[in-house]
């Protein structure tokens, strides 16, 4: 199987429906049960900047502790793919046993006891329902950065776009854009990827991204990652076996003699 990588488009002037109402404040505790929950929901403004990657592999620095790879080389393990697109394949960067990100030690999954979605996160993160009906689970960061995973219910053969216009404010629909990530699933995707939308067939599953005191996003890659791996229910699908790419030949041996 060959990876692939899916761009995300920044546009350069987004339009005033494109910004929110509002940001959560930041939190710089290491209780998840600290962070204070909003309702109704809150969006992370359009096009924050991502933190410094040093060796341009499309990982943050920050990234690159969470997922043990080297800040330093763009290839971790040599195997031909950067260390972003691994993670965005949900590989392994740092090795080829085990090949599956899932499988390193590097993250967990979040499986809803109440909804039955699932979700890859990063190990070292703190994971905690806001409400007893667990339609809010925050995975958090120390650094104040976290993600929220809301269940919105959804009136049945109701479209996407009908659900959104009206359940949604402050977020515009043409800044959508859809894919279908690793496990098959058909995910509606904010442009600069910090909000993410699954539909189920009586919910609407939404990860939404919400940054630190920074104003920078360390974490882009990781909710990346989680919007990869999130599935509204279990499914069969399976990430194939890593292909290693050839080793590029050397300059001088493509020289031929006449």
């Amino acid at each position: 199987s060959t990876l692939v990588t899916i761009p995300i488009e920044e546009p350069l002037d987004p339009s005033p429906s494109s910004t929110v109402v509002t940001t959560l404040d930041a939190t710089t505790t290491a209780t998840i049960a600290e962070i204070q929950a909003v309702d109704p929901v809150s969006f992370p403004r359009i096009l924050l900047a991502n933190s410094i990657d040093t060796d341009a592999d499309q990982l943050t620095d920050e990234e690159e502790s969470i997922f043990k790879t080297n800040p330093d080389v763009w290839d971790t393990d040599t195997d031909g793919y950067n260390d972003g697109l691994e993670i965005t394949n949900l590989y392994n960067p740092g090795g080829f046993a085990p090949v599956r990100l899932i499988d390193s030690g590097l993250v967990s999954e979040y499986v809803s006891p109440v909804w039955q979605y699932r979700v890859y996160y990063p190990q070292t993160w703190q994971v905690g329902t806001v409400d007893t009906e667990g339609r809010q689970v925050l995975m958090s960061t120390l650094s104040g950065d976290f993600v929220e995973v809301r269940v919105f219910d959804r009136i049945p053969s109701e479209s996407f776009q009908n659900w959104f216009a009206r359940t949604i404010e402050g977020e515009a629909f043409q800044d959508i854009q859809v894919f279908t990530n690793r496990f098959d699933v058909s995910v509606s995707l904010r442009k600069d990827g910090l909000v993410a939308y699954v539909l189920a067939p009586q919910q609407v599953m939404v990860l939404i991204y919400h940054p630190g005191i920074t104003g920078a996003v360390p974490y882009r890659h990781v909710m990346r990652m989680m919007i990869e791996s999130f599935r509204p229910t279990a499914n069969t699908i399976d990430i194939p076996t890593q292909q290693v790419l050839p080793t590029p030949p050397l300059a001088t041996s493509t020289v031929s003699s006449s």
